[in-house]
């Protein structure tokens, strides 16, 4: 520990731009999302059973969040410090960028995000594992499968009768 402390001050007074491999550690990335907790719980269990060290950041942008997401975030960071992490709230008008700021200030050599399988995201934008991968290519990206959200079914509109039914206008 004391060489990593001296390594990490040299780093620091050097300002070093990447990761140097030294003792492993993670990075769990919070999101406002229903599922975050998953990815700290993932992060703890690797974390103990690789007898690492191990971060959870969640880092708030110029969107906001409502209510309800921004206590989620707070009490996931709660948990994450319950289970044996350093945590720390960021404030960056980019997530990725953030992240890897704050990995490379603190050599954490692995990334965990969550990821879901259906995401809809807009064409061209990169989900967040890939934006972390291509800023920080000597960092490990881990995505921990989170569950799709299951929508409740929309009940059905009226279908209109009478003169204003499809099959009464069916010739029109």
């Amino acid at each position: 520990d004391r060489v990593d402390d001296q390594m990490q001050a040299y780093r620091r007074e050097h300002s070093a731009p990447t990761v140097w491999p030294n003792r492993e550690s993670l990075l769990a990335c919070v999101g406002p999302g229903a599922a975050c907790d998953k990815v700290v719980r993932s992060a703890a269990r690797l974390a103990q059973q690789l007898g690492l060290d191990w971060h959870a950041v969640h880092v708030r942008t110029a969107r906001p969040l409502s209510e309800a997401a921004s206590q989620r975030a707070q009490r996931t960071l709660e948990l994450a410090q319950s289970l044996g992490a350093r945590t720390a709230e960021l404030s960056a008008p980019e997530v990725a960028a953030a992240l890897v700021g704050y990995a490379r200030e603190h050599n954490l050599a692995r990334l965990v995000v969550g990821r879901r399988e259906r995401a809809w995201r807009w064409p061209g934008r990169p989900s967040l594992a890939q934006a972390l991968s291509h800023l920080a290519d000597e960092m490990d990206v881990l995505q921990v499968a989170l569950p799709t959200a299951v929508r409740e079914r929309e009940p059905q509109a009226r279908m209109p009768r009478g003169l204003l039914a499809p099959k009464a206008l069916h010739g029109y």
